[in-house]
Order: C-alpha cells, then sequence, then structure tokens
C-alpha cells in the first residue's frame, strides 16, 4: 500500500514539472512581447515593468523563479 501511494506521489511531481515546463517553453517560444500593446509605452516604464516581472532575467532564472 504504501508503495504504490509513494509512486502515484512521484508520478504526480513529475507530471506538475513536466506541464510547467512545457507551459514555460511554449509561453517563451510564442513570438511577441506581452508588454508590448497597441498604445505607446515610454521605455522607462517598459523596462520597470520587466524589473518587476522579472522578465529582464536570464531565462534559466525565469524557470527557476
Amino acid at each position: 500500500m504504501w508503495r504504490y501511494a509513494l509512486r502515484r506521489l512521484l508520478q504526480g511531481i513529475v507530471t506538475m514539472w513536466f506541464i510547467a515546463t512545457a507551459t514555460f517553453v511554449a509561453m517563451h517560444a510564442v513570438p511577441g512581447n506581452p508588454l508590448l500593446t497597441d498604445k505607446a509605452v515610454p521605455e522607462d516604464i517598459r523596462a520597470n515593468l520587466e524589473a518587476k516581472y522579472g522578465l529582464d532575467q536570464p531565462l534559466p532564472r525565469q524557470y527557476l523563479i
């Protein structure tokens, strides 16, 4: 019984990791920028938003966060 529960728990962890990784890769593979809109946004405001949401960090750091 314990082996079954442990195995299912590990399968759930692997599944969650796979889904999170696939979502991260898919979001970065799509062209475009989530901060770009039809309205003109000053460069300093865009830089502040990138810093706030961690989009100015390298990809490995973004993944860990």
